[in-house]
């Protein structure tokens, strides 16, 4: 769909700068706090006073974690055309620029989104399960990066620091550390139960866990960054997202190398798939560690050979959830 409007928005913690493109070096400037009901209040205003219709506009914002919730639920749920594009691919598209404040930053969004409106992905609100689930996992996340800062300082210094000293820090972090991982489990727990509770997230779980090297970590993280599956069209598009999909580099005939997958990427979800993946052919007879062994009988380099089964795990997972159906093990066309 082309807009004949568009919106560029940058988001902080406490305010938005929003900018209308009336052509392109026009525009309507406004600014908000980052308060729901405010937002709602100023994109209908703003609306109204230039006689637009909401089919017609389309909202431009960069991901900024959590300081974009109040401008996703505001918008959304009143039926906007919102985009929540990725922060590299909008500042690269731009080339060399030069200066950098709030209003630029909503005017250059407003640009981006009149070059690429045709490529606009419209945002859509996660269930509240998901949100939920999210919002646990960073914070389980957070919790078990303090567990081995701590672990680490214990061992780091034993034996390098005064005794009477090492015994008064060890003794004030075993208690920190028994505090975090009881709220480790209280997080599992709830994350837990609220799979339990929605049926959809419940069977989505089974399914993912059916398949060799994914467990409940990686079935999880999956489902928060896929928004359930809905948010990626493909396998394919979500291997290029995480980073493990090549891409060809080459030109005229002096530049040729081999393909090589993206650094920016979800880099967090990589690791856990690489893990899944390293599980599944050191701890198995099946086709990983079959496929595996071939191809490096075959002289192929085991990084390699470890992202293209990165890959396959991605398009086994998208298979199951689109087929509805938990994965057979003795299934040998993805094999070849």
């Amino acid at each position: 769909m082309i807009y004949k409007f568009i919106i560029g928005v940058d988001v902080s913690k406490l305010k938005l700068d929003i900018a209308l493109r009336l052509d392109s070096t026009n525009f309507e400037m406004r600014e908000c706090l980052n308060e729901e009901k405010e937002i709602s209040k100023n994109f209908k205003a703003l609306l109204k006073e230039h006689r637009l219709k909401k089919e017609e506009v389309l909202v431009v914002a960069e991901n900024t974690g959590n300081y974009t919730n109040p401008m996703t639920w505001a918008l959304i749920e009143e039926g906007y055309n919102l985009w929540i594009a990725c922060p590299n691919q909008a500042h690269y598209s731009l080339g060399l620029i030069r200066g950098k404040n709030d209003k630029l930053d909503a005017k250059r969004l407003a640009d981006y989104g009149f070059r690429h409106d045709d490529k606009a992905k419209l945002c859509e609100l996660a269930s509240d399960s998901l949100i939920s689930l999210k919002y646990l996992n960073s914070e389980k996340e957070l919790i078990t990066k303090q567990k081995t800062m701590l672990k680490g300082q214990l061992t780091d210094h034993k034996g390098y620091v005064e005794s009477s000293d090492y015994k008064d820090r060890s003794k004030r972090h075993s208690k920190t550390l028994k505090v975090l991982e009881e709220n480790l489990k209280s997080i599992d727990k709830r994350i837990a139960e609220i799979i339990k509770n929605d049926p959809q997230l419940k069977h989505q779980m089974k399914l993912l866990k059916s398949i060799v090297g994914v467990g409940p970590k990686i079935a999880l993280e999956v489902l928060i960054a896929t928004l359930g599956f809905r948010k990626f069209p493909s396998a394919r598009e979500f291997s290029s997202h995480v980073g493990v999909a090549p891409f060809e580099n080459q030109s005229g005939s002096s530049i040729r190398s081999r393909g090589k997958t993206s650094k920016r990427s979800n880099r967090h979800i990589k690791r856990y798939l690489h893990m899944g993946v390293c599980s599944a052919v050191h701890h198995g007879k099946g086709e990983f560690t079959k496929y595996y062994e071939r191809k490096i009988k075959e002289g192929k380099k085991k990084m390699l050979v470890l992202n293209n089964l990165r890959s396959k795990l991605i398009h086994i997972m998208f298979a199951v959830i689109r087929n509805n159906t938990a994965y057979q093990r003795d299934y040998k066309a993805l094999w070849t």
